[in-house]
């Protein structure tokens, strides 16, 4: 990070500012007016999953080649008929579309899945104007529900049926946790079988409410912020249109300043800011990232019938892994023994004795930014290691004469074991903090 000396007065600052990138133009301007020849009304627009191709919701559901910024195929409905979203699927011959349908007083919604060369209807599906529809990262499954029905349907080809229905008072959670599972309210549905194969009983659901969870389950956003999980402790605030990025805790945000943040959660740190010289307003934005690339998809108001395609790869270079478990003390090390299966753990927060009447101490910052190893000894505190707000400590336990097991919480429900080797010379487990 660039650093930023500050003087006022007497008083000398150290400021640290993240990196910047800057894009000032747009890579493609895709302007739906002039394909049109009139203004047009634009739904979301998605890249499919090898960043190749961009399929635009709206009067029309139309698909764009990114390379060439040409249509690949333009699919209508009819003039009653408003696309919000489509995704091309996983073979790249079909396209799902979801949209409503207001005619003579009617208001309903409508799923279709057509053919991308000839628009042959392949199955169409009503469904209430208000549901929520969700399509799994691989494409093959989609989630249609609203208060109290929700529908798991699978895109494979002559499926019309869906896989799971289930009704009742269902709350808040509708998302993806994997290519195969998703929460509906506090419960995992296997999105193959529509069988129940777990869920979080602890949670109220009345409260508990995600909007998407990073590929390990550590994390997960809501319209309230970015949190922890299973422990929903609150990580940071979010803005509108966050996205949680690959399984290591990096997210991108909008901020009121029409940036793009680069938040690497797990440290509770900004890296940097994507700064896309605009005069227009960003509205929501889908991305592409993979093999040193990253691409930002937008509609902007400079271009009001248009969707903009922005260059950020140079940005990647400021993504950096996030470690459950830091050393702060150079006369300290850390090395993982061993990783315990799934389990529902609970953040304990465990003292231990050491020598010369020292203690070491696993405590959770107020702010929720992380859990401090601490060593006390001789009324003084050393900060000998730190762990990451989704990965709490769990337990404590000496080792040997000069090191410590140290359990910490990690992906998909499981726990680490790391062994913390200093001078601290721990002897047993006196006691547990409280908080």
């Amino acid at each position: 990070m660039k650093q930023i000396l500050v003087v006022m007065a007497f008083l000398v600052t150290i400021i640290e500012c993240p990196a910047q990138i800057v894009i000032n133009e747009p890579d493609l301007v895709i302007n739906h007016e002039a394909y049109f020849g009139e203004r047009v009304l634009l739904g979301a627009a998605h890249f499919t999953p090898d960043g190749n191709v961009i399929t635009c919701a709206g009067t029309s559901v139309l698909i764009w080649d990114v390379e060439t910024g040409q249509v690949i195929s333009e699919i209508e409905h009819g003039y009653f008929f408003r696309a919000q979203t489509a995704w091309v699927l996983p073979d790249k011959q079909r396209v799902l579309s979801v949209g409503s349908v207001n005619e003579s007083g009617a208001h309903y919604g409508i799923i279709y899945i057509e053919r991308i060369d000839s628009g042959d209807e392949l199955l169409e599906k009503y469904i209430d104007s208000n549901e929520m529809v969700l399509l799994s990262p691989d494409g093959n499954y989609f989630v249609t529900g609203i208060d109290d029905s929700i529908r798991i349907w699978s895109t494979a080809p002559g499926a019309e049926d869906p896989i799971l229905s289930v009704s009742g008072s269902i709350w808040g959670t509708l998302a993806f946790i994997s290519n195969r599972k998703a929460i509906i309210g506090t419960k995992i549905y296997d999105l193959k079988t529509g069988e129940l194969t777990g869920g979080f009983p602890w949670l109220d659901p009345s409260l508990f409410y995600a909007e998407s969870f990073s590929a390990d389950m550590r994390i997960y956003s809501s319209g309230d912020g970015i949190f922890a999980f299973p422990s929903v402790k609150r990580l940071s605030s979010t803005y509108a249109g966050s996205r949680l990025l690959e399984s290591n805790g990096i997210m991108l945000t909008k901020n009121n300043d029409n940036d793009v943040e680069i938040w690497d959660v797990g440290r509770f740190e900004m890296l940097g800011k994507i700064d896309i010289e605009t005069d227009g307003w960003l509205f929501d934005y889908d991305y592409y990232m993979d093999s040193g690339k990253l691409l930002i998809l937008t509609n902007v108001d400079e271009y009001p019938d248009a969707i903009a395609v922005w260059d950020a790869s140079d940005a990647i270079a400021l993504f950096e892994p996030v470690q459950e478990l830091e050393v702060l003390q150079s006369d300290y090390s850390v090395e993982e023994v061993a990783v315990l299966p799934p389990g529902r753990w609970i953040e304990s927060n465990p003292i231990l004795a050491g020598a010369d009447g020292g203690v070491l101490a696993a405590i959770p910052e107020i702010d929720g930014a992380g859990t401090r190893i601490v060593w006390k000894v001789n009324g003084q505190e050393i900060d000998i290691a730190k762990a990451a707000p989704f990965a709490p400590v769990l337990d404590m336990t000496p080792a040997g004469p000069d090191s410590v097991f140290l359990t910490v919480a990690a992906e998909n429900f499981q726990a680490r074991v790391y062994r913390l080797t200093g001078s601290f010379r721990p002897a047993a487990v006196t006691g547990w903090l409280q908080h």
